[in-house]
């Protein structure tokens, strides 16, 4: 659905772009893709502002004075901007695109299982409308490639930190998956989003082997991600 606000540019890189986490060296491999990858998109590089993912579950206004940064411990970055570019990195975790027409405000958001429980993306949206006026009923949503329900496998100690959404807890022989896309969808509409502002990829990252990075299918001992972008233009 963002796809039908020209002014919103929004993306995300596939393997074929190559690995996008930054590392603290100004050398490192990650920063030349992600300029590459950026260029190819008619993004300016110095207009990137990324979150460094902690799983900290906090979330960060940023501004113009922010360009080329990278902002430490955040999950969720929050601008209303014109040009600047919000990036975080994923690799199953659920990349979640939010946009308020009305007010013109975006938000990135990183959501993992712990920002999920953590309730990242209900953080940002109240972050939205307690900076930003921004109305849940205004909001367009879009939920990018992630890890699918019958690839999250859990074990029992994380399935039990998820009893409060039973309903989403699958059992399948000795098994345990959890369906993160549906607890999301949950959250938005709780906090009054409405669900026909809301969209999800049909991409899986764990599935589409070719096509993305995924954590929990190569276990690298580096971490292998794809960067994720969002910004409003004039």
């Amino acid at each position: 659905m963002l796809a039908e606000f020209e002014e919103i540019i929004f993306g995300i890189s596939t393997k074929k772009d190559g690995l996008m986490k930054l590392a603290n060296q100004k050398d490192d491999q990650a920063t030349k893709n992600r300029q590459n990858f950026f260029s190819s998109q008619g993004i300016d590089n110095s207009k990137v502002v990324s979150a460094a993912l902690a799983n900290a579950f906090e979330v960060k206004i940023v501004e113009l004075k922010d360009a080329g940064k990278m902002i430490p411990l955040v999950d969720a970055l929050v601008t209303n901007q014109i040009g600047l570019v919000l990036a975080i990195t994923v690799a199953d975790c659920a990349p979640v695109y939010i946009y308020d027409p009305i007010q013109k405000v975006i938000a990135l958001v990183h959501a993992g299982w712990r920002g999920v429980l953590g309730n990242i993306v209900t953080k940002t949206i109240l972050l939205m409308k307690t900076n930003f006026f921004s109305k849940p009923e205004n909001l367009q949503v879009f939920v990018g490639p992630h890890i699918c329900a019958n690839h999250f496998e859990v074990q029992d100690d994380v399935a039990k930190m998820f009893t409060s959404y039973e309903k989403y807890i699958i059992q399948q022989k000795e098994k345990i998956f959890i369906d993160l896309a549906s607890i999301i969808s949950s959250q938005l509409l709780n906090i009054g989003v409405l669900s026909n502002q809301v969209s999800f990829s049909k991409d899986c990252t764990y599935c589409e082997e070719k096509k993305y990075f995924s954590w929990r299918r190569d276990k690298p001992e580096k971490v292998e991600a794809m960067v994720v972008y969002l910004m409003m233009k004039h």
